[in-house]
């Protein structure tokens, strides 16, 4: 490989290299794909396995996880690709997911780099640990992120056991975050990807302590573009490829069509903040707050969901996206998750702390105050969610977080 003959001769003739090879005219770029090359992102596996460890990488076909496989043999490691067959192609109908795309470029890459690949069946684990629970949260009414349920029980729960049992001592992802090791307590601290825009510490966030043990996230401290320019440097044939939005198994389909192939949607009323009744929908759960709705408005504006109310299938919304009952003081929040397995400090000895939040992928941070069980709360559920009315601070293992400033769209089940 082209960097690898420089490597030999020095930091100085590696700089040099990634400077001319990649496009990079020094300053951050250059900084961070020389420390992304040289600084290993599996320090915290060393202590346990020594200075080379084998790693499996998780090869999703794109180029970020075939530049972090990448990274790691010229680390030394002991590298091999994994790649997760996670839903069958008999399912696919006309999604045109890229199962086979993604398949044979995973293939490629890891010819490219002269490593081997192995290929895992997932198919009947991922049914019935993501998809199958998504649809039974759609019957409730509420909008799962299945994203996060894949990376807890699949990408890092069942595909890193497979690759434990295939002789890894860790697994890698092309995951743009990093982990950082706290030497007081002995624990991993998971933080945001360098490149903001690209940071998907949000699809981690229920990931465990133990399984952080064994994650690497070799790109983490690049920015997309040097991603791109390390694949072309290396010539990975991926290196343009589009990134993947949204989610694999429903593909370009229109998501009530996709919907209404597993689930038979409950047909109810539009009912608007006001109480008026505003005609006929063909299924509640085909509707998400935030969402536009199918009203034919007679000249008025358009109209936006607020809410559901799951005994009488109501769909309850409002004129103009921006209405007063989209926005949000708080939201009550169940099973907290921490990272480190346990608050900070200062949480636990005030019963609340201040922090920023993410309620979806992609929005821009927010300042909150999480409250603990038990802390005096004067807001109450909004009245467009009516069987969340006996939510509360007093209800066992719920938690409150107070918006700094009222938010648009909190969805259930979204994070």
């Amino acid at each position: 490989m082209l960097l690898s003959t420089f490597r030999l001769l020095g930091n100085f003739s590696l700089r040099n290299s990634v400077r001319r090879f990649c496009g990079i005219r020094g300053g951050n770029s250059e900084q961070s794909v020389h420390r992304a090359l040289s600084d290993p992102s599996w320090e915290h596996l060393a202590a346990t396995t020594g200075s080379s460890p084998t790693i499996a990488v998780a090869m999703s076909g794109g180029v970020d996880s075939s530049v972090a496989a990448y990274i790691l043999k010229e680390q030394g490691c002991n590298v091999f690709g994994i790649y997760m067959k996670t839903w069958d192609e008999l399912e696919e109908g006309e999604s045109h997911c890229s199962i086979k795309e993604d398949r044979m470029q995973a293939k490629k890459a890891c010819e490219h780099l002269s490593i081997p690949l192995v290929e895992v069946d997932l198919v009947a684990e991922y049914w019935q640990n993501v998809f199958e629970p998504y649809l039974e949260k759609f019957k409730l009414g509420l909008t799962p992120n299945p994203d996060l349920y894949c990376n807890l029980h699949i990408k890092f729960g069942t595909l890193m056991e497979h690759a434990v049992r295939l002789g890894a001592d860790g697994l890698a992802t092309g995951h743009f975050a990093r982990l950082r090791l706290c030497r007081l307590s002995g624990r991993l601290e998971l933080l945001r990807g360098s490149d903001r825009k690209k940071d998907q510490t949000y699809f981690l966030s229920r990931v465990t302590q133990e399984q952080l043990a064994r994650a690497v996230f070799p790109v983490g401290t690049l920015e997309k573009s040097a991603v791109r320019s390390l694949a072309k440097t290396v010539g990975l044939q991926n290196a343009d490829k589009k990134s993947s939005s949204g989610i694999c198994f429903i593909g370009k389909r229109k998501f009530t069509k996709f919907l209404e192939q597993y689930i038979d949607p409950t047909p109810g009323e539009f009912v608007s903040v006001d109480g008026e009744r505003m005609g006929k929908h063909e299924g509640f759960e085909l509707y998400t707050r935030g969402q536009r709705s199918r009203i034919e408005s007679g000249g008025r504006g358009a109209f936006y969901v607020v809410g559901k109310d799951v005994e009488s299938k109501t769909v309850f919304v409002a004129e103009d996206r921006d209405h007063p009952s989209q926005l949000s003081k708080g939201a009550f929040v169940k099973e907290l998750h921490w990272i480190k397995g346990q608050p900070p400090n200062r949480c636990r000895d005030s019963g609340k702390i201040s922090c920023d939040f993410k309620a979806r992928y992609l929005e821009q941070d927010a300042t909150c105050t999480v409250l603990g069980p038990h802390m005096t709360c004067s807001d109450k559920p909004t009245k467009f969610y009516p069987d969340s009315s006996s939510i509360g601070l007093d209800s066992e293992g719920i938690s409150y977080v107070k918006f700094e400033k009222p938010h648009a769209a909190i969805t259930p089940e979204q994070a």
